[in-house]
Protein backbone atom coordinates (compact mmCIF):
# COMPACT_ATOMS: atom_id res chain seq x y z
CA UNK A 1 0.00 0.00 0.00
CA UNK A 2 1.19 3.25 -1.04
CA UNK A 3 1.80 5.78 1.90
CA UNK A 4 -1.10 8.47 0.45
CA UNK A 5 -3.35 5.51 0.36
CA UNK A 6 -2.27 4.82 3.78
CA UNK A 7 -2.82 8.53 4.79
CA UNK A 8 -6.18 8.76 3.63
CA UNK A 9 -7.35 5.00 4.82
CA UNK A 10 -10.75 5.22 6.24
CA UNK A 11 -11.97 3.38 9.68
CA UNK A 12 -15.05 1.42 9.54
CA UNK A 13 -18.20 3.27 10.22
CA UNK A 14 -18.87 2.88 13.94
CA UNK A 15 -22.47 2.43 15.76
CA UNK A 16 -23.72 5.38 17.23
CA UNK A 17 -25.15 5.53 20.70
CA UNK A 18 -29.03 5.47 20.47
CA UNK A 19 -29.30 7.95 22.86
CA UNK A 20 -29.47 11.51 21.23
CA UNK A 21 -29.04 13.59 24.09
CA UNK A 22 -25.55 11.86 25.46
CA UNK A 23 -24.45 12.96 21.75
CA UNK A 24 -25.18 16.36 21.77
CA UNK A 25 -22.72 16.70 25.63
CA UNK A 26 -19.69 15.21 24.87
CA UNK A 27 -16.98 15.55 26.72
CA UNK A 28 -12.55 15.07 27.13
CA UNK A 29 -13.66 12.95 30.35
CA UNK A 30 -11.46 10.09 30.29
CA UNK A 31 -9.98 10.52 27.10
CA UNK A 32 -6.67 9.03 26.50
CA UNK A 33 -4.04 10.63 26.56
CA UNK A 34 -3.45 10.34 22.60
CA UNK A 35 -6.64 11.54 21.78
CA UNK A 36 -5.93 15.02 23.60
CA UNK A 37 -2.74 15.25 21.44
CA UNK A 38 -5.43 14.41 18.36
CA UNK A 39 -7.59 16.86 19.55
CA UNK A 40 -5.00 19.48 20.28
CA UNK A 41 -2.97 19.26 17.07
CA UNK A 42 -6.74 18.51 15.03
CA UNK A 43 -6.54 22.14 13.28
CA UNK A 44 -4.66 24.36 11.36
CA UNK A 45 -2.69 26.97 13.87
CA UNK A 46 -1.98 26.71 17.28
CA UNK A 47 -1.19 29.61 19.71
CA UNK A 48 2.05 29.63 21.93
CA UNK A 49 0.09 28.02 24.96
CA UNK A 50 -1.32 25.64 22.56
CA UNK A 51 2.04 24.08 21.29
CA UNK A 52 3.02 24.55 24.93
CA UNK A 53 0.33 21.67 25.62
CA UNK A 54 1.44 19.66 22.73
CA UNK A 55 5.12 19.86 24.40
CA UNK A 56 3.99 18.59 27.71
CA UNK A 57 2.01 16.02 26.08
CA UNK A 58 4.36 14.97 24.14
CA UNK A 59 6.73 14.22 26.98
CA UNK A 60 5.11 11.87 28.51
CA UNK A 61 4.28 9.33 25.37
CA UNK A 62 7.20 6.27 25.24
CA UNK A 63 8.01 4.73 21.36
CA UNK A 64 4.49 3.00 21.73
CA UNK A 65 2.47 5.62 22.44
CA UNK A 66 4.29 7.29 19.81
CA UNK A 67 3.23 4.83 17.39
CA UNK A 68 0.02 4.42 19.17
CA UNK A 69 -0.72 8.73 18.12
CA UNK A 70 0.88 7.88 14.86
CA UNK A 71 -1.32 5.47 13.63
CA UNK A 72 -4.55 7.13 15.02
CA UNK A 73 -4.17 10.39 13.47
CA UNK A 74 -3.34 8.47 9.75
CA UNK A 75 -6.47 6.64 9.79
CA UNK A 76 -8.63 10.16 11.38
CA UNK A 77 -6.71 12.02 7.94
CA UNK A 78 -5.06 14.38 10.58
CA UNK A 79 -1.60 12.92 10.22
CA UNK A 80 0.14 16.11 8.47
CA UNK A 81 -1.77 18.46 11.19
CA UNK A 82 -0.25 16.44 14.05
CA UNK A 83 3.30 16.33 12.47
CA UNK A 84 3.22 20.22 11.45
CA UNK A 85 2.72 20.45 15.09
CA UNK A 86 4.79 18.10 17.32
CA UNK A 87 7.63 19.48 14.63
CA UNK A 88 6.82 22.96 16.08
CA UNK A 89 6.88 21.83 19.59
CA UNK A 90 9.98 20.71 19.41
CA UNK A 91 9.40 16.84 19.45
CA UNK A 92 10.56 15.49 16.37
CA UNK A 93 13.90 14.51 18.66
CA UNK A 94 11.15 12.35 20.90
CA UNK A 95 10.25 10.24 17.79
CA UNK A 96 11.60 6.88 16.98
CA UNK A 97 13.22 7.77 13.63
CA UNK A 98 10.92 5.81 11.50
CA UNK A 99 8.29 7.17 12.17
CA UNK A 100 10.19 10.76 11.60
CA UNK A 101 10.94 9.36 7.70
CA UNK A 102 7.68 7.86 7.22
CA UNK A 103 5.93 10.86 8.33
CA UNK A 104 7.90 13.45 6.22
CA UNK A 105 6.91 10.80 3.19
CA UNK A 106 3.13 10.99 4.14
CA UNK A 107 3.28 14.92 3.97
CA UNK A 108 4.66 15.03 0.59
CA UNK A 109 2.69 12.13 -0.70
CA UNK A 110 -0.42 14.19 0.65
CA UNK A 111 0.29 17.20 -1.09
CA UNK A 112 1.44 15.53 -4.54
CA UNK A 113 -2.18 13.74 -4.54
CA UNK A 114 -3.95 16.85 -3.87
CA UNK A 115 -2.64 18.45 -6.36
CA UNK A 116 -3.27 15.98 -9.27
CA UNK A 117 -6.90 15.94 -8.16
CA UNK A 118 -6.52 19.41 -8.61
CA UNK A 119 -5.51 19.12 -11.84
CA UNK A 120 -7.67 16.63 -13.24
CA UNK A 121 -10.66 18.62 -11.73
CA UNK A 122 -9.39 21.52 -13.75
CA UNK A 123 -9.17 19.16 -16.88
CA UNK A 124 -12.56 17.93 -16.28
CA UNK A 125 -14.51 21.10 -15.76
CA UNK A 126 -14.18 22.73 -19.20
CA UNK A 127 -15.65 19.23 -20.57
CA UNK A 128 -18.63 19.59 -18.41
CA UNK A 129 -18.86 23.27 -18.87
CA UNK A 130 -19.05 22.46 -22.69
CA UNK A 131 -21.84 19.79 -22.27
CA UNK A 132 -24.10 22.59 -20.66
CA UNK A 133 -24.00 20.31 -17.00
CA UNK A 134 -23.13 22.76 -14.31
CA UNK A 135 -21.28 21.20 -10.88
CA UNK A 136 -20.85 21.95 -7.39
CA UNK A 137 -17.20 21.31 -6.12
CA UNK A 138 -17.80 20.06 -2.27
CA UNK A 139 -15.53 18.26 0.60
CA UNK A 140 -12.09 18.37 0.29
CA UNK A 141 -11.05 20.29 -2.61
CA UNK A 142 -13.60 22.75 -1.72
CA UNK A 143 -12.61 23.32 1.53
CA UNK A 144 -8.27 22.73 1.24
CA UNK A 145 -7.96 25.75 -0.25
CA UNK A 146 -9.96 28.09 1.39
CA UNK A 147 -9.67 27.08 4.91
CA UNK A 148 -6.53 24.91 5.47
CA UNK A 149 -3.90 27.04 2.97
CA UNK A 150 -0.84 23.96 2.62
CA UNK A 151 -2.79 21.18 0.57
CA UNK A 152 -0.66 18.77 2.38
CA UNK A 153 -2.70 19.46 5.76
CA UNK A 154 -5.70 18.20 4.09
CA UNK A 155 -6.14 14.61 2.81
CA UNK A 156 -7.95 14.27 -0.72
CA UNK A 157 -9.33 10.80 -1.86
CA UNK A 158 -11.49 12.09 -4.45
CA UNK A 159 -13.48 14.34 -6.03
CA UNK A 160 -16.81 15.14 -4.81
CA UNK A 161 -19.35 16.87 -7.59
CA UNK A 162 -23.39 17.46 -7.17
CA UNK A 163 -25.01 17.80 -10.64
CA UNK A 164 -28.45 18.34 -11.72
CA UNK A 165 -30.03 14.80 -11.74
CA UNK A 166 -31.26 15.66 -15.76
CA UNK A 167 -28.15 16.80 -16.55
CA UNK A 168 -26.13 13.37 -15.04
CA UNK A 169 -25.98 11.57 -18.91
CA UNK A 170 -24.85 14.36 -19.91
CA UNK A 171 -22.26 14.75 -16.63
CA UNK A 172 -21.48 11.05 -17.47
CA UNK A 173 -20.26 11.58 -21.36
CA UNK A 174 -18.38 14.82 -20.57
CA UNK A 175 -16.24 12.60 -17.52
CA UNK A 176 -15.64 10.07 -20.34
CA UNK A 177 -14.49 12.60 -22.77
CA UNK A 178 -12.15 13.89 -19.80
CA UNK A 179 -10.83 10.41 -19.37
CA UNK A 180 -12.66 9.16 -16.50
CA UNK A 181 -14.08 5.79 -16.95
CA UNK A 182 -17.35 4.75 -15.79
CA UNK A 183 -16.46 1.99 -12.12
CA UNK A 184 -18.90 -0.65 -13.18
CA UNK A 185 -22.07 -1.43 -11.38
CA UNK A 186 -21.34 1.99 -9.47
CA UNK A 187 -22.11 4.33 -12.40
CA UNK A 188 -25.26 2.58 -14.27
CA UNK A 189 -28.52 5.05 -13.52
CA UNK A 190 -30.70 1.86 -12.18
CA UNK A 191 -27.50 0.08 -10.28
CA UNK A 192 -27.71 -0.69 -6.61
CA UNK A 193 -25.11 1.74 -6.10
CA UNK A 194 -26.39 4.92 -7.67
CA UNK A 195 -30.54 3.91 -6.46
CA UNK A 196 -28.69 3.30 -2.92
CA UNK A 197 -26.33 6.55 -2.13
CA UNK A 198 -27.55 8.73 -5.31
CA UNK A 199 -24.08 8.69 -6.71
CA UNK A 200 -21.95 7.82 -9.59
CA UNK A 201 -18.29 6.83 -9.52
CA UNK A 202 -15.88 7.19 -12.09
CA UNK A 203 -11.79 6.61 -12.19
CA UNK A 204 -9.28 7.82 -14.73
CA UNK A 205 -6.19 5.84 -16.07
CA UNK A 206 -4.06 6.97 -12.84
CA UNK A 207 -6.87 5.63 -10.29
CA UNK A 208 -8.17 9.22 -9.28
CA UNK A 209 -11.81 9.39 -8.72
CA UNK A 210 -14.43 11.50 -9.45
CA UNK A 211 -17.91 10.63 -7.27
CA UNK A 212 -20.83 12.38 -9.52
CA UNK A 213 -23.57 12.86 -6.88
CA UNK A 214 -27.50 13.34 -8.33
CA UNK A 215 -28.73 14.52 -5.13
CA UNK A 216 -26.85 16.57 -2.18
CA UNK A 217 -29.02 14.36 0.34
CA UNK A 218 -29.50 11.12 0.20
CA UNK A 219 -31.34 10.91 3.32
CA UNK A 220 -35.61 11.44 3.09
CA UNK A 221 -36.09 12.82 6.49
CA UNK A 222 -33.29 15.53 5.73
CA UNK A 223 -34.27 16.40 2.27
CA UNK A 224 -36.79 19.81 2.83
CA UNK A 225 -33.36 20.93 4.69
CA UNK A 226 -31.44 20.77 1.08
CA UNK A 227 -34.41 22.00 -1.55
CA UNK A 228 -32.37 21.68 -5.23
CA UNK A 229 -33.61 24.69 -6.98
CA UNK A 230 -32.59 27.15 -3.04
CA UNK A 231 -29.05 24.82 -3.44
CA UNK A 232 -28.29 25.72 -7.09
CA UNK A 233 -29.58 29.57 -6.74
CA UNK A 234 -27.68 30.20 -3.47
CA UNK A 235 -24.22 28.45 -4.79
CA UNK A 236 -20.88 30.99 -5.75
CA UNK A 237 -18.38 30.80 -8.15
CA UNK A 238 -15.42 28.32 -6.79
CA UNK A 239 -12.74 30.03 -6.06
CA UNK A 240 -10.11 29.29 -8.66
CA UNK A 241 -12.29 27.39 -11.06
CA UNK A 242 -12.65 30.02 -14.14
CA UNK A 243 -16.27 29.86 -13.95
CA UNK A 244 -16.45 26.34 -14.31
CA UNK A 245 -17.53 24.96 -11.14
CA UNK A 246 -19.38 26.80 -8.13
CA UNK A 247 -19.27 25.63 -4.67
CA UNK A 248 -22.09 25.97 -2.00
CA UNK A 249 -23.34 29.17 0.01
CA UNK A 250 -21.30 29.61 3.37
CA UNK A 251 -24.86 28.27 4.96
CA UNK A 252 -25.22 25.56 2.92
CA UNK A 253 -21.75 24.02 3.31
CA UNK A 254 -22.54 24.12 7.26
CA UNK A 255 -25.72 21.87 6.94
CA UNK A 256 -23.86 19.67 4.67
CA UNK A 257 -20.43 18.69 6.38
CA UNK A 258 -22.63 18.86 9.29
CA UNK A 259 -24.34 16.02 7.93
CA UNK A 260 -21.60 14.17 6.24
CA UNK A 261 -19.85 14.04 9.85
CA UNK A 262 -22.83 12.85 12.08
CA UNK A 263 -24.81 11.18 9.80
CA UNK A 264 -23.50 9.97 6.97
CA UNK A 265 -20.25 8.36 8.89
CA UNK A 266 -21.66 8.48 12.44
CA UNK A 267 -19.21 10.98 13.66
CA UNK A 268 -16.31 8.62 12.39
CA UNK A 269 -12.83 10.34 10.88
CA UNK A 270 -11.13 13.75 13.06
CA UNK A 271 -10.93 15.53 9.92
CA UNK A 272 -14.54 15.68 8.66
CA UNK A 273 -14.91 17.85 11.99
CA UNK A 274 -11.99 19.39 11.63
CA UNK A 275 -13.61 20.75 8.61
CA UNK A 276 -16.37 22.39 10.57
CA UNK A 277 -14.56 23.29 13.36
CA UNK A 278 -11.93 25.41 10.98
CA UNK A 279 -15.49 27.05 8.93
CA UNK A 280 -16.79 28.19 12.06
CA UNK A 281 -12.97 29.67 13.72
CA UNK A 282 -13.96 32.50 10.59
CA UNK A 283 -17.15 33.53 12.46
CA UNK A 284 -16.09 34.09 16.27
CA UNK A 285 -18.57 36.73 16.59
CA UNK A 286 -21.56 35.56 18.62
CA UNK A 287 -24.13 38.04 17.28
CA UNK A 288 -22.98 36.22 13.27
CA UNK A 289 -24.74 32.92 14.61
CA UNK A 290 -27.92 33.75 15.19
CA UNK A 291 -29.48 33.97 11.63
CA UNK A 292 -27.40 30.49 10.50
CA UNK A 293 -29.49 29.33 13.88
CA UNK A 294 -32.39 30.23 12.84
CA UNK A 295 -32.03 28.90 9.69
CA UNK A 296 -30.86 25.79 10.48
CA UNK A 297 -33.59 25.03 13.03
CA UNK A 298 -36.06 25.88 10.50
CA UNK A 299 -34.93 23.75 8.06
CA UNK A 300 -35.33 20.88 10.70
CA UNK A 301 -31.80 19.53 10.46
CA UNK A 302 -30.35 20.82 14.44
CA UNK A 303 -29.96 17.32 15.38
CA UNK A 304 -26.92 16.85 13.38
CA UNK A 305 -25.62 20.22 13.04
CA UNK A 306 -26.06 20.56 17.16
CA UNK A 307 -24.28 17.26 17.61
CA UNK A 308 -21.00 18.22 15.10
CA UNK A 309 -20.84 21.89 16.42
CA UNK A 310 -21.30 20.47 19.98
CA UNK A 311 -18.02 17.90 19.57
CA UNK A 312 -16.11 20.85 16.99
CA UNK A 313 -16.43 22.87 20.78
CA UNK A 314 -15.39 21.11 23.06
CA UNK A 315 -12.88 18.57 21.52
CA UNK A 316 -11.43 21.02 18.95
CA UNK A 317 -12.37 24.19 20.92
CA UNK A 318 -14.39 25.87 17.93
CA UNK A 319 -15.38 29.04 18.80
CA UNK A 320 -19.34 28.07 18.71
CA UNK A 321 -21.06 30.36 21.02
CA UNK A 322 -22.57 28.87 24.31
CA UNK A 323 -25.88 30.60 23.35
CA UNK A 324 -26.10 29.01 19.88
CA UNK A 325 -25.40 25.76 20.86
CA UNK A 326 -28.31 25.60 23.32
CA UNK A 327 -30.28 26.76 20.85
CA UNK A 328 -29.74 24.30 18.63
CA UNK A 329 -29.64 21.28 21.44
CA UNK A 330 -33.43 22.14 22.41
CA UNK A 331 -34.31 21.75 18.73
CA UNK A 332 -32.38 18.79 18.30
CA UNK A 333 -34.32 16.72 20.96
CA UNK A 334 -38.14 18.05 19.86
CA UNK A 335 -39.72 15.30 18.70
CA UNK A 336 -40.09 15.83 14.86
CA UNK A 337 -36.24 15.77 15.13
CA UNK A 338 -35.83 12.77 16.84
CA UNK A 339 -37.78 11.08 14.03
CA UNK A 340 -35.60 13.11 11.28
CA UNK A 341 -32.51 11.75 13.14
CA UNK A 342 -33.84 8.06 14.02
CA UNK A 343 -34.80 8.09 10.15
CA UNK A 344 -31.78 9.49 8.67
CA UNK A 345 -29.53 7.25 11.04
CA UNK A 346 -31.51 3.58 10.06
CA UNK A 347 -29.19 0.88 8.65
CA UNK A 348 -29.71 0.93 4.79
CA UNK A 349 -31.11 -2.59 4.51
CA UNK A 350 -34.95 -3.46 5.78
CA UNK A 351 -38.60 -2.66 4.57
CA UNK A 352 -38.64 0.62 6.39
CA UNK A 353 -35.52 1.90 4.54
CA UNK A 354 -36.31 1.13 0.92
CA UNK A 355 -39.82 2.20 1.18
CA UNK A 356 -38.59 5.74 2.73
CA UNK A 357 -35.70 5.81 -0.22
CA UNK A 358 -38.85 6.41 -2.64
CA UNK A 359 -38.70 9.96 -1.85
CA UNK A 360 -35.19 10.87 -2.55
CA UNK A 361 -35.69 8.71 -6.59
CA UNK A 362 -37.32 11.23 -9.35
CA UNK A 363 -38.48 8.81 -11.72
CA UNK A 364 -41.17 5.86 -11.93
CA UNK A 365 -38.31 3.52 -13.26
CA UNK A 366 -36.30 3.99 -10.66
CA UNK A 367 -38.99 3.57 -7.67
CA UNK A 368 -39.96 0.52 -9.33
CA UNK A 369 -36.23 -0.63 -9.43
CA UNK A 370 -35.87 0.13 -5.79
CA UNK A 371 -38.46 -1.73 -4.62
CA UNK A 372 -37.64 -4.84 -6.58
CA UNK A 373 -34.81 -4.37 -5.20
CA UNK A 374 -36.03 -4.68 -2.02
CA UNK A 375 -37.92 -7.67 -2.56
CA UNK A 376 -34.88 -9.55 -3.86
CA UNK A 377 -33.31 -8.46 -0.97
CA UNK A 378 -35.73 -9.19 1.20
CA UNK A 379 -36.07 -12.74 -0.33
CA UNK A 380 -32.66 -13.34 -0.68
CA UNK A 381 -32.55 -13.45 3.53
CA UNK A 382 -35.65 -15.33 3.86
CA UNK A 383 -33.92 -18.63 1.65
CA UNK A 384 -31.02 -18.33 3.65
CA UNK A 385 -33.13 -18.26 6.75
CA UNK A 386 -31.71 -15.17 7.80
CA UNK A 387 -33.80 -12.66 9.69
CA UNK A 388 -36.22 -10.48 7.28
CA UNK A 389 -35.51 -7.07 8.32
CA UNK A 390 -32.06 -6.93 9.79
CA UNK A 391 -31.01 -4.02 12.45
CA UNK A 392 -27.45 -3.70 11.24
CA UNK A 393 -26.26 -2.93 7.59
CA UNK A 394 -25.90 -6.16 4.88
Amino acid sequence: MSHDQREIATPAVPRLPSDLAALLHPSRNGSSLEERMLWRCARVSLTAGDLAEVASLGARLDAAGWERLMTRARADGVMNLLFTHIAAAGLLPRLPAPLVEQSRQDYGAVAITTRRLEIALAHALPHLQDAGAPVIVVKGLSLVRRYYGDIALRPISDIDLIIHPEDAPKGAAALHAAGFTPVTSKSQPLSKHVLRFREMQFSNARGQAIELHVNICRYPAYQRAFPTRAIWGRARPLDGANGCALALAPADELCFLCMHYAVQHRIGRLIWLADVAEIARRAPDSQTWDTPVTDVIARGIAAPVAMTLARARALLDAPVPAAALERLRAAALTPPERRAWASATRPMSGARWYFSQLAVVSTPVERATLLWNGATALARRIRRGQRPFPTMPE
